[in-house]
């Protein structure tokens, strides 16, 4: 059974979440692509969905991480770090691959 280690096996857990979600994305598209298949939910591609949700939790756990080295820095690094943290957020959910807002 797994040893549960408090923030870092959370951080683990998502990082896993995240490769099995870009793995199943990834064998989906194949999938797709091989016998011509176009699925969707709500008029958004599966696959699409799934690689977007993975970036997102992906974006998420490097933040996270980029934290524990940036509170450390100065101010401005620390200034700094959020500014680049929020447009990463909102690269993912209005610009970059799939839009999430739509």
């Amino acid at each position: 059974m797994a040893k549960h280690e408090g923030k870092a096996f959370t951080v683990n857990f998502f990082a896993f979440i995240a490769i099995v979600l870009n793995a199943i994305a990834w064998i989906f598209n194949l999938i797709c692509n091989a016998f011509k298949l176009e699925l969707s939910i709500g008029g958004m591609s599966v696959n699409g969905l799934l690689t977007s949700i993975s970036s997102l939790i992906l974006t998420f756990i490097v933040l996270y991480m980029a934290y524990g080295y940036a509170k450390k820095l100065s101010k401005t690094w620390r200034i700094i770090y959020w500014v680049i943290a929020i447009i990463s957020i909102l690269a993912i959910l209005f610009g970059v691959g799939f839009n999430f807002a739509r």
